[in-house]
């Protein structure tokens, strides 16, 4: 969210650049450790990109908001 209010041109690139490194993680865990996730966790880790889409769109939609109400930009 802090992202997005930081730059709210354009949310969805904050999405990507966040939420690519949680599948990431998980496939180095999987990788280096001895005790393997499950199958569903690693899947599970995609679900990561839902909470950092209404992050960024909300910090960048309250942005704007306090923008419009306040007369900041």
């Amino acid at each position: 969210m802090l992202l997005g209010v930081l730059r709210p041109e354009r949310p969805w690139r904050w999405t990507v650049i966040v939420g690519v490194f949680v599948p990431l993680v998980q496939l180095i865990a999987y990788l280096s450790l001895t005790r393997k996730p499950y199958r569903a966790q690693i899947y599970e880790s995609f679900l990561g990109f839902l909470p950092g889409i209404a992050g960024a769109y909300g910090g960048a939609l309250g942005r704007k908001a306090y923008g419009i109400l306040f007369g900041a930009r």
